[in-house]
């Protein structure tokens, strides 16, 4: 008998059992559209042969990443994206393959690192060599703005052909670089700036109110190094321009039609009279990109050269960005050190994996961090596997620290790096608040507690504290710096005090061993294997790209148990009972 008490009793379970089944479908109807969608994306990558005669076509005008775009990052980026190791490596495959007969490529003044540029031209040039046939097309190299960087790379084809109203924007190199101390002391703002050493002048933006001789005598040698690399690339890549590279500069910006006369460009023509030209009569199909390239080309060179066995392993992990303590941001981003020396574990831990080229585009960041990334570098040699460098556009400060102790350094000509030395500061707002009348009760127990505050600046014994710990992370850099290139603390502390090298200047000092990029790493790595120049590895990227969907899919599942918390366990069955939640976490998290 019914007797109205178990009436909201029976309505709470059957609403628990509903919310729990509707998610259930929910789960599994995104499970049925994943699966479709993979299925759909397989099935797209399954290519046509390649044509027996084709070109390749590129637009540069995209941008480049360093390392491994995640997969939530690509999902959500509205531009397709070429990724720099797959580019380099899909432009080397085509210099020695018979079937690519020219490649094309527009290109505009996108800046992306002098250092990027420059691996980009060495392809180029390869490709050159390899008597391929090159085009740059661009509809202006600069609309009434520099284009210095796009110029120099349309100087690595054989022909750079301009739209007809285009123009260039080559008028020579410039740095620029603000000093804000006084405005910011208007502001009732003042830095308090640690610094080992006099070189080591990033903070110096906001602490000084005009350059040191040290921070200008740096910048002094930086842009000439740059611009000594910019005019002889330059010349190298076009001839005709040799001994007036000066006069040309100097004379810039040009119109199109200034830049033909001055043999600076080679045609002003709009782009279907380029490619109607440059392909002929030949069908679409022969034009190809440089993603289907590249997949095609290495099955190709996998079925043909090794049809019963694999290529050695060779595990690529970047480090990209800021360096941060912990871990769990997206791939790409930062260098979280959780990630990295994750990443570097799991290459020591892999049986398959030979070696390591390691890829570092980094400003630096935490000195923990980098201590932490630096100690599995330790590990891997330890382990007997080797370890190469490849230094993207910047690889200084703790992107030198996590360098300093590999097998081989390689940098570009244009690389900035070195930067050893540590900076430590904090803004002081106390005379901001004394402008805006605000008062501040400050109550503390310990006689350093205030040291970290904004309020005031530091007591002189607190400043004692904060210099005793730069010179402690300061001596373990120069010692790290020291044990890793061989060299003596009297050589070290000549290069270091927080002093910028590019790549061409760290070489004669001792702290990179070779100039070049990817493609000349690959080549040091397969050296180092004992391998022959001609003979294959195989290039597998730490950590995957999909283990971005994997901490999706964790984050999903947490997220749904704490919903379950909320709805007293109606999600039971689906925060803990599918086979399918409980997906392996990746190798790297």
């Amino acid at each position: 008998m019914d007797n109205g008490r178990d009436r909201p009793r029976r309505r709470s379970w059957l609403r628990r059992f509903l919310t729990g089944f509707l998610a259930t479908v929910g789960f599994f109807s995104l499970l049925l559209v994943l699966g479709v969608a993979g299925g759909i994306w397989w099935l797209s990558r399954q290519e046509e042969p390649l044509p027996d005669q084709m070109f390749l076509s590129l637009d540069l005008r995209r941008p480049i990443l360093e390392g491994q775009p995640s997969w939530m990052a690509g999902w959500l980026s509205d531009q397709e994206e070429y990724r720099l190791l797959d580019l380099v490596e899909a432009l080397d495959r085509a210099a020695g393959d018979p079937r690519v007969k020219a490649v094309y490529a527009r290109i505009d003044e996108t800046p992306r690192g002098f250092a990027t540029t420059q691996e980009l031209r060495s392809a180029i040039l390869e490709l050159r060599a390899a008597g391929k046939r090159t085009v740059a097309y661009a509809d202006s190299l600069g609309e009434l703005s520099p284009a210095n960087e796009g110029y120099y790379l349309a100087s690595a084809f054989d022909q750079i052909v301009l739209q007809p109203v285009g123009s260039l924007g080559l008028a020579g190199l410039s740095m620029q670089e603000p000093f804000a101390q006084g405005l910011l002391e208007k502001l009732g703002i003042r830095f308090e700036v640690t610094r080992r050493s006099e070189y080591k002048t990033a903070f110096d933006v906001a602490a000084a109110s005009e350059p040191s001789p040290e921070h200008r005598e740096m910048s002094q040698a930086l842009l000439d190094s740059l611009d000594r690399q910019f005019r002889t690339g330059i010349e190298s890549g076009r001839p005709s321009l040799a001994g007036r590279i000066g006069e040309l500069i100097d004379a810039g910006p040009y119109t199109g039609e200034a830049a033909l006369a001055a043999g600076l460009i080679d045609r002003i023509a709009h782009e279907d009279e380029v490619l109607n030209g440059l392909y002929g009569g030949s069908a679409s199909g022969s034009v190809v990109g440089p993603a289907r390239w590249r997949r095609v080309a290495v099955e190709d060179y996998w079925v043909r050269s090794h049809p019963e066995g694999e290529f050695p392993q060779v595990a690529v992990i970047h480090a990209v960005g800021p360096i941060l303590r912990g871990g769990g941001g997206l791939q790409g981003q930062t260098a979280s050190a959780d990630d990295v020396a994750g990443a570097l574990a799991a290459a020591r831990q892999d049986d398959d994996v030979q070696a390591v080229l390691f890829r570092i585009a980094s400003p630096g960041g935490s000195a923990v961090a980098s201590a932490t990334i630096g100690r599995e570098i330790d590990r891997l040699k330890e382990a007997g596997k080797p370890v190469v460098v490849s230094m993207g556009d910047v690889a200084g400060s703790g992107g030198y620290w996590i360098a300093a102790d590999a097998d081989l350094i390689l940098a570009g000509p244009a690389t900035l790096t070195g930067s050893i030395g540590v900076l430590a500061g904090k803004p002081v707002l106390q005379d901001l608040w004394e402008w805006l009348e605000v008062n501040w009760l400050t109550t503390s127990r310990g006689e350093n507690a205030e040291l970290w505050t904004l309020n005031r600046p530091y007591t002189p014994a607190e400043q004692a504290k904060v210099d005793g710990m730069v010179d402690t992370i300061y001596r373990a850099f120069k010692e790290r710096v020291a044990a890793g290139r061989g060299l003596s603390a009297e050589a070290v502390e000549e290069v270091a005090r927080g002093r910028v090298w590019t790549g061409e200047q760290a070489l004669p000092i001792g702290l990179v061993d070779r100039l070049g990029g990817l493609a000349d790493a690959i080549a040091a790595v397969k050296e180092r294997l004992g391998l022959q120049p001609d003979q294959e590895v195989s290039l597998v990227t730490l950590p995957d790209p999909g283990s971005d969907l994997f901490r999706l899919l964790g984050r999903l599942r947490r997220g749904l148990t704490a919903v379950d918390t909320l709805l007293g366990g109606s999600l039971g069955v689906l925060a803990n009972g599918p086979a399918v939640m409980t997906l392996p976490p990746p190798a790297v998290e």
